[in-house]
């Protein structure tokens, strides 16, 4: 009961923190691109594509996806 959703819980919170990192890099390699484009990229190729997930972790990278590109 508690205890299990706890673990769940502190899963979750340590994948956001490796996913905001993963962001952090797409982020960077996006701002490349345009630079070097010299216009504006509407896609990138989702992070998800690039690592093994769990149905936690796809969840915390469509959320903060949504925080970074919207």
């Amino acid at each position: 009961g508690e205890e299990e959703e706890r673990e769940i819980a502190d899963s979750e919170i340590v994948d956001v923190k490796i996913v905001k990192a993963e962001i952090a890099v797409m982020k960077g390699i996006k701002e490349e691109r345009e630079k070097r484009d010299g216009k504006k990229i509407t896609t990138i190729k989702s992070s998800q594509s690039t690592l093994r997930m769990s149905k936690g972790k796809e969840k915390a990278v469509e959320y903060e996806e949504n925080k970074v590109w919207m």
